[in-house]
């Protein structure tokens, strides 16, 4: 029986190795390293030496050197286990007169089918080595490779099998890279589609709520009104007050249904987009609050540079109306409103840039990130009502459009909103 050296210093990959030559039928020995196989050497009497290259004391490379050296062992074949990452280990089996490379990690049958050739060309007839070998330089070292010609064609043909079962290994592993990014993909697919059928039922469920409450609350509204009005001499002024505020409230919810109802409805309708005209449509919007203006004596400037936008006129009409009614709304006490719309080119000018930027309260910082979600407003003053919901039109309208929408206010007071949307050619 053929008696196989094994030289490894981790016990894991020495027990891998000895396990799997011992089921090909070979009787093996175990060294842990270099300096421990050398000195029982001629104790093993090894058929062949089987030794991995990074190793304390003494590494593979200079117990294959110190074998082929000495004469009575020259002739034993030294198989190195390496991952040839580098052409330096080629270049270094060479040198000390290595027979063969087993590439790491090592496959099972090709372990076997590589001792099985190496044993197999032991016993051919020797070949007159060259007197003087041949001299390599690689990264500043010359290495002087005196190994027989069979063996370099040997560790050569080795090296390239090694490569093609590599990249063999590359080609399974990116194919089942691409079949996973492929599963990925559909699974996100198939999610998305299904987070997007849950959204537009529940805003549809929403959408016929809202709708569905207005009847209720219409009837609620007006019979306190009735009471209020109708049988007031028949209340206590505590009555009175109760019936008022009762009503202002639902005054206010009503409001907000038909918030929420907009809302829904930029969800749902259809919105086709057609070239149009900012200086029109902001002067359009500026004239639906001409009364508001002229009694809070607002100072309304419009600048505008690049004109056009892809949008659609219902979306664009809220989404300005909202903006444009909270800049004449959130203002300091006293204080008329300043509001400057402007309409600019942003990059390349593929998209406009519609910012409604005033001089008002502001938004305090923990709202920036949240002003744009359903319910939630920039501040907590309550002398300032609203729904909560204007905002949240205004994102998901620039949403529909292909736009976004952000917000900027400095800590000194003020807003600036701007909408980024698609822009328009002239004569599109």
């Amino acid at each position: 029986m053929e008696r196989v050296l094994i030289v490894e210093d981790s016990p894991t990959q020495r027990e891998m190795l000895q396990h799997t030559l011992e089921n090909g039928g070979y009787h093996v020995v175990t060294a842990v390293n270099g300096k421990d196989a050398w000195q029982r050497f001629t104790q093993i009497a090894p058929t062949l030496v089987v030794t991995d290259i990074l190793m304390p004391e003494m590494d593979g490379y200079e117990l294959c050197r110190a074998i082929k050296q000495t004469p009575a062992s020259a002739r034993i074949p030294v198989v190195l286990l390496t991952s040839l990452a580098n052409p330096k280990d080629v270049i270094m089996g060479l040198e000390c007169g290595a027979d063969n490379f087993i590439g790491k990690p090592f496959d099972e049958d090709h372990l076997l089918s590589r001792i099985r050739h190496v044993i197999a060309n032991r016993d051919l007839p020797a070949r007159d080595k060259r007197e003087q070998g041949v001299e390599i330089s690689h990264e500043g070292r010359t290495h002087l490779i005196t190994a027989e010609r069979p063996q370099i064609v040997d560790l050569l043909l080795t090296v390239y099998e090694v490569a093609v079962r590599r990249n063999e290994d590359l080609i399974r592993a990116e194919a089942k890279l691409r079949k996973l990014n492929s599963d990925l993909e559909q699974k996100v697919r198939d999610r998305t589609r299904k987070l997007e059928e849950s959204n537009r039922s529940l805003e549809t469920f929403c959408y016929s709520i809202a709708h569905d409450l207005r009847a209720p609350l219409r009837g609620i509204n007006g019979f306190l009104t009735i009471l209020a009005e109708d049988y007031a001499e028949n209340l206590d002024e505590t009555a009175r007050d109760y019936a008022a505020r009762t009503v202002a409230a639902a005054g206010r919810m009503d409001k907000m249904i038909q918030a929420l109802l907009a809302y829904g409805r930029i969800s749902h309708a259809d919105a086709p987009l057609r070239q149009m005209d900012l200086r029109q449509e902001l002067a359009r919007v500026v004239d639906d609050f001409a009364e508001e203006i002229r009694v809070k004596q607002a100072k309304v400037r419009i600048e505008v540079t690049a004109p056009f936008v892809s949008a659609s006129p219902v979306l664009l009409t809220q989404l300005l109306t909202n903006l444009i009614g909270n800049a004449l709304k959130f203002v300091k006490p006293g204080q008329p409103p300043e509001i400057t719309l402007s309409a600019d080119a942003v990059g390349s000018g593929e998209r406009v840039a519609i910012a409604v930027a005033d001089q008002g309260i502001g938004i305090d910082p923990p709202y920036l990130e949240k002003i744009f979600d359903v319910f939630e407003r920039g501040h907590n003053d309550p002398a300032y009502t609203g729904t909560g919901i204007g905002l949240a039109i205004v994102r998901k309208a620039a949403e529909r459009m292909s736009g976004t929408v952000r917000v900027e206010s400095p800590a000194g007071g003020g807003s600036r909103f701007v909408v980024e949307l698609p822009a328009a050619p002239v004569g599109a």
